[in-house]
Order: structure tokens, then C-alpha cells, then sequence
């Protein structure tokens, strides 16, 4: 507003002094154009020119020059009229006359007497003196004389009064004009100007002071009570009477952004009641002991818990046959009739696309419209139709890095837009489930385990043989003791020792000769030798086994009763075959005899 005032002032001051500039113009150059015709009529007319004479010039009679100083006498004294002077073509001063100084100033013949009347004007007076007699241009020179704004206006004589030939002379009527009263004048209009706008400007606050009061302030005061009435209750109210400007805008918006937060709050607040409440429930899941121990039950306990968690009509768990060829349903529970089921198939060959998509997936199927995503809608004739299912949520149950099956989530009705903490339910539920196929997997495993040690660790103590765990260099990692076969040295701690520091060198050298040969061959190795134990000479039998890359189990049997029974069976033999020889001899005698009787 400052700005527009200030440019409207500027303005109109460059108007006014335009306007007083041209008043000034058309009185100096009234003036100036009735003198120079009262001069030229009056040289026009004069007796002083006499046609035979007209060689002789006006300015040889002082009369004339007098009567010219009286012509410029009565416009010196007009106001604002500072002088009038007529000057020659030859820039000598004819006639001159002042406001202040009736005298005027002798006549000279220098050209350059102009500049003892206005030196300030030699330059201008100068060029209009050396100008072409045929340039009739009148001229308006502004400038300063003695300390004083002056506004100078030369018109050129055209007469015969300057004529020393038969050619006329063209010489110069300059009258010079006061402005201080035309700068008095602007000076006073700029301050009544300047006035008028400061008093209008001033108005113009007060009345947008006004304004502002009634448009902007009181209505910042009731939207800053609102929202300080809000910050007490929690619930912002737009005040009834918010003007339709800025603040009204504001005050909407702020409105809006405030509705917006609440129902952002109400979102997140709903959300995180989901997440504890899944959270919640995951928890206890965890801590159910079936989970580890019975796995039926366990899937029976999660596909309630999915129901009820994510108000939806059907969840089941699905795992693939071993040739996984088609995927068996090991439990469906229905909300409704509160009935679990199982035994559904489904053939893999059947549909190609959603068990490619359950291979592909990273996390999760959701399928917002079952029947028109690609992934499921194989399903829509035969299996989602006749069951009224909308939405599917679909998540991979993987162990190993393998899928070995799928929860299946499914909505019956109104289809349903399943959303980022649905699918971070279903995806904790789908590790619960792995965990506990795990878990009953590994119980079994060892359980079946369990057993076979224990079976294994009966028939070793129903054989009557030690049993010997070595590495092949020699060291001993078990020992199963026997009663039947008694070993070297009682006494030593055989697990992580040697056998060179159990057994005789010739000995041990004998065994780790048939541990090597049994590793190279893959085969077992038998042999049999005698060792003295105890004081009595003991007859035993290894068998070395391979059972692994580096290790081998050497079964020892004592056999000194076989020995011992082979030992008699032999003696026996040996004595039986005496005596047969003995009664071949005595038979063949007995031949002999008859045949010499």
C-alpha cells in the first residue's frame, strides 16, 4: 500500500511539473511573441528607414534603440519577468531591460557581449548566433541564474532593422522567466499531495485494521479456543462462524488433517488390538504341549485358533503325499457346524497354476477375489462355487527348504481384503505348524532311536564276545567288556589309549596288520592266536569289521574250549588212526599166515 502511494505521488508530481512547465512555456512565450511583434511592426512602419537609403541600418539612430528599450520596459514588469534583451545577428545587444535594473547595458560590438548579461546563457546564445539565418526555431532554455530556477525563451527578428545590406538580418528577442513560483507551486501541491495520501493511507490501516479484526483475528481467537478445548477432551470441534476466507480455509483444513489423524489413530489403535490379540494368541499356541507331542492335535489346536482369530469361515492344513502327487488334507475346521474333517485329496496334475505359484511364493497367496485371481481360479467350478468361498489366504508350510504342504485360509460370503497383519498371522501359523511336524517328527525319530539302542545294547549283552571300537592307528574309543573273554590288562583305561601300550608289540603288530587290510578291502578279517592271560594260555578269535572310512569293530571270542575239544577231537583221530592201523597190520598177518598154511 506504502509502495502503490509513494508511485502515485511520483506520478502525479511528474504530471503537476509537466503542467506547470507548459503553463510557463505558453506564458513566456506569449510574452515574447507580442514583443517581437510590437518590435517588428514598429521597425516594419518607421520613418527611420528611408527606401533610397537602404544600406543604412536602424541601429545608427539612438532614438531607436530607445524606443525599443521602452517597448521592454512595460514586459520587465510583469510578473516573474526577470529581463528581455534583442540581440543582433553580430551578437551585439540592441536593447535590454530588467525587473530589477531599468539601465540598460551599453551597446558593444563584440560578439560575445550576450555573455555580460547571462553568462550561463553564452553557450546557448552562442550557437543561436553562429546558427543559418534560415533556421526560424524558437527556443525554451531552463537553467539556473544567480542561484534562481530560470526558464529562458529566444525566438529569432526577422526585420530590417538589422539589415546592413540589401539581405534582411535575423537577431534574437530572448526573454528570460522566474520559476520559483512554479517550483512554489509544486513544492506546496506535492505537500498537499503528500497530505492527502498519508491521511488516506492512515484511513485505509484503520479500515483494514478493522477488516482484520473482524475477518481474521476474532476467528484465529476462536479456532486457537477450539484447539485449546481440544487439547482438554481430545476431540477438536470447527467453530460454527468461520467467515468463507484464509481462516476459514485454515480452519478446515486443520479440521480435515485433525479427522484424518483421529481416524489414523482409530486404524492404528484397531491394529495394534490385532496384533496383540494374534500375538497373544501365538504365544499360547507355543505353550501348548500338544504342539511338541501330538501333531493331529496340534493342527486340530491351530486351525481353531486361525478361525477365531481372523473371523473367517474355513482354515485347513494340507500336506503332500510322499510322491508328492497330490496334497491330503490332515485337518479342515468350519466355523459354523464347529467341525473338523480330513482326508480330502487334491491332485497336483489338476492345478498346474496354483501349485506353481505355491512353489514360487516367498511368503503368501491372497487372493482378495479367489475366482478371478490366476493363481486360484482353477479352483472356482469344482471347489470354491459349490462352498460359496470368496478369498483365499494360502500360506506354504516349509521345512528343510522343502514345501511340504499349505494352510489354507478361506473366506465364505463377501469377499474379503486381506491385509498385511493377516498374512503375518497365517505366516507365524505356517511355522507353528512346520515346528510341530518337526518336533513329532523328531520325537518319533527318537523314540524309534531310543528303542534301538536299547535293543542293540541287549544284543550286545547277549553276545559273549568283546567288542572293540579302534581307529585305524589303533586307539581305542569303546570297549564292551565280556565275562567270557578276559582281557590283557584288566586294569587299563582302554578308551583313548593305544593299543601298543595294551598289548604285546607282536601282538598289536598282528592286529593293526588285519585293521589295515580290513579298511583296504572293505571286507571282514579273521584270525586266531594264543595269549597268555593270567598265567594260562588263552585261545582267542578276532574278527575285524570296517565300520567306516577310519574305524573298525573287532570282535574277540574265546575259543580255547573249541581249541581245546579240537585238540582231543584231533589226539582222538590220530589215536583211532593207530589203531586201525595196528588191526591193518594184524589183519594183513592173518592173510599171510593162511596163505602160507
Amino acid at each position: 500500500m506504502i509502495v502503490t502511494g509513494l508511485v502515485s505521488l511520483g506520478l502525479n508530481y511528474q504530471y503537476v511539473r509537466t503542467h506547470f512547465r507548459q503553463e510557463e512555456e505558453e506564458e513566456i512565450a506569449s510574452i515574447t511573441r507580442s514583443l517581437r511583434l510590437t518590435i517588428e511592426n514598429y521597425v516594419n512602419i518607421s520613418s527611420y528607414i528611408n527606401a533610397n537609403k537602404q544600406s543604412a541600418s536602424v541601429l545608427d539612430h539612438p532614438s531607436a534603440k530607445v524606443k525599443l528599450q521602452d517597448f521592454l520596459h512595460p514586459y520587465t514588469e510583469l510578473p516573474d519577468v526577470i529581463s528581455a534583451t534583442v540581440i543582433a545577428p553580430d551578437g551585439r545587444i540592441i536593447a535590454y531591460n530588467s525587473h530589477s535594473d531599468d539601465s540598460a547595458p551599453a551597446a558593444s560590438t563584440n560578439p560575445k557581449n550576450s555573455i555580460a548579461i547571462a553568462p550561463e546563457l553564452a553557450l546557448s546564445f552562442q550557437r543561436l548566433v553562429s546558427s543559418n539565418t534560415e533556421h526560424h526555431t524558437e527556443h525554451y532554455i531552463e537553467l539556473t541564474l544567480n542561484g534562481k530556477p530560470v526558464l529562458a525563451h529566444a525566438v529569432p527578428l526577422d526585420t530590417a532593422m538589422f539589415a546592413t545590406t540589401a539581405t534582411r538580418g535575423l537577431g534574437w528577442l530572448v526573454v528570460v522567466l522566474d520559476l520559483n513560483e512554479m517550483n512554489g507551486q509544486i513544492r506546496l501541491f506535492l505537500l498537499k499531495s503528500l497530505a492527502i495520501h498519508l491521511v488516506t493511507i492512515a484511513g485505509l490501516i484503520g479500515i483494514l485494521s478493522w477488516v482484520a479484526q473482524q475477518a481474521l483475528q476474532r476467528p484465529l481467537q476462536q479456532l486457537n479456543q477450539a484447539i485449546q478445548a481440544s487439547k482438554d477432551s481430545g476431540v477438536f470441534s470447527l467453530p460454527s462462524s468461520m467467515p468463507n476466507n484464509e481462516v476459514g480455509f485454515l480452519a478446515r483444513t486443520l479440521d480435515a488433517a485433525l479427522q484424518a489423524r483421529r481416524q489414523a489413530e482409530r486404524s492404528l489403535h484397531q491394529q495394534t488390538e490385532r496384533l496383540q490379540q494374534q500375538n497373544y494368541i501365538l504365544n499360547q499356541l507355543a505353550k501348548d504341549p500338544t504342539l511338541y507331542t501330538d501333531y493331529r492335535s496340534a493342527v486340530r489346536g491351530l486351525t481353531e485358533a486361525v478361525v477365531k482369530t481372523l473371523d473367517v469361515e474355513r482354515a485347513s492344513v494340507w500336506l503332500y503325499t510322499d510322491d508328492r502327487s497330490r496334497l491330503e488334507c490332515v485337518d479342515l475346521f468350519e466355523r459354523s457346524p464347529r467341525r473338523h474333517s480330513a482326508g480330502i485329496f487334491l491332485a497336483v496334475a489338476d492345478y498346474p497354476q496354483y501349485f506353481r505359484a505355491l512353489e514360487e511364493t516367498e511368503f503368501t497367496i491372497a487372493a482378495h477375489d479367489a475366482h478371478r485371481d490366476p493363481r486360484t481360479c482353477e479352483f472356482s467350478v469344482h471347489y470354491l462355487t459349490p462352498l460359496g468361498i470368496t478369498s483365499m489366504l494360502d500360506s506354504p508350510i516349509r521345512s528343510g527348504g522343502q514345501t511340504i504342504g499349505v494352510l489354507c485360509i478361506e473366506q465364505v460370503g463377501v469377499p474379503r481384503q486381506w491385509s498385511l497383519e493377516d498374512e503375518q498371522f497365517a505366516r507365524a501359523i505356517t511355522d507353528l505348524t512346520a515346528l510341530a511336524l518337526e518336533t513329532c517328527d523328531r520325537l518319533h525319530a527318537e523314540n524309534a532311536l531310543r528303542q534301538s539302542e536299547l535293543t542293540n545294547r541287549a544284543l550286545l549283552r547277549a553276545i559273549p564276545d568283546l567288542l572293540i571300537h579302534m581307529r585305524q592307528d589303533g586307539t581305542y574309543l569303546s570297549v564292551q567288556r565280556s565275562e567270557h573273554v578276559h582281557l590283557y590288562n584288566p586294569n587299563h583305561n582302554y578308551v583313548g589309549s593305544k593299543i601298543y601300550d595294551v598289548l604285546p608289540p607282536e601282538y598289536a603288530h598282528q592286529r593293526m596288520r588285519y585293521v589295515h587290510l580290513a579298511l583296504q578291502t572293505g571286507q571282514p578279517q579273521v584270525y586266531d592266536y594264543a595269549i597268555e592271560v593270567d598265567g594260562s594260555l588263552r585261545y582267542e578269535e578276532a574278527r575285524v569289521v570296517p565300520c567306516g572310512q577310519d574305524d573298525v569293530l573287532i570282535i574277540v571270542r574265546d575259543v580255547s574250549d573249541r581249541h581245546q575239544a579240537e585238540q582231543q577231537i584231533r589226539q582222538q583221530s590220530a589215536e583211532l588212526e593207530a589203531a586201525l592201523e595196528e588191526l591193518r597190520q594184524t589183519q594183513a598177518q592173518i592173510v599171510q599166515a593162511e596163505k602160507m598154511s
